[in-house]
């Protein structure tokens, strides 16, 4: 059943209080943030100075932080330079790579067994890095704490609903215990509907929901949008769907 729902991509344009009231509002809503190691900022990508004040009106408990292209394949490589007394990642609890792919991961089960605090969460987009992750996962070790989001298009809006592979995804994931994700076209409009197609397939295993361009409105994260995927997210989780 839907647990936990994760709003993507806030930068400087949004305002930090906005998003501390809604964190205190739904207790299970998380706030990711998206880190690619470039100096310039932009949007969805946003500054340092914003992310200290975000610090100040949401806990770091309730941050996620997903990186993205240099920094996700530095990691995968085995660097963790990057992460390591790094001030603004302290207290965040969930660290998300994307691109996740069986071509570049051939370290990141190192980095994830020197943090094993964290939960690590691997953006898959089929099968074949499914079982890629699958693999880190074992090798990480047995208390490491990893994760996959199923996100077909990284991003980018595409409906992961369009074919079986998050079924098979879904399989994989129940088959060797890890908890799972989804994200793609989920919006105000259809959460509810989508929800309850994944808690359908999925029976009793908990998920959450990912979203990123479907609260956004000419690529600018839409306040309006985000409340009402709260309360769309709200009414599932109080009906257990």
């Amino acid at each position: 059943m839907l647990k936990r729902i994760t709003i993507t991509g806030a930068d400087d344009a949004v305002d930090p209080k906005f998003m501390g009231q809604l964190a205190l509002e739904y207790p299970f809503l998380d706030w990711a943030l998206l880190a690619n190691g470039k100096v310039t900022r932009g949007a969805r990508f946003p500054t340092s100075n914003w992310i200290e004040r975000l610090r100040e009106q949401v806990s770091p408990a309730r941050l996620a932080v997903h990186f993205c292209g240099q920094l996700s394949r530095r990691l995968m490589d085995g660097h963790d330079e990057d992460i390591v007394g790094n001030p603004w990642l302290y207290g965040v609890p969930t660290f998300q790579v994307n691109g996740f792919s069986s071509d570049l991961a051939d370290r990141l089960h190192v980095v994830i067994g020197q943090s094993r605090r964290r939960r690590w969460v691997l953006q898959v987009n089929g099968v074949e890095a499914m079982t890629e992750a699958i693999d880190v996962r074992q090798r990480a070790g047995d208390d490491a704490r990893v994760a996959v989001l199923y996100d077909p298009s990284g991003g980018r809006g595409q409906d992961f609903l369009d074919s079986d592979e998050w079924r098979r995804v879904g399989n994989m994931a129940w088959e060797f215990k890890m908890p799972i994700g989804f994200a793609g076209a989920v919006s105000p409009t259809n959460l509810e509907d989508v929800a309850a197609k994944v808690h359908e397939f999925l029976g009793g295993i908990d998920f959450w929901l990912d979203m990123e361009s479907g609260v956004r409105t000419d690529d600018k994260m839409d306040k309006d949008k985000v409340l009402a995927v709260c309360q769309a997210a709200a009414r599932v989780i109080g009906s257990g769907r």
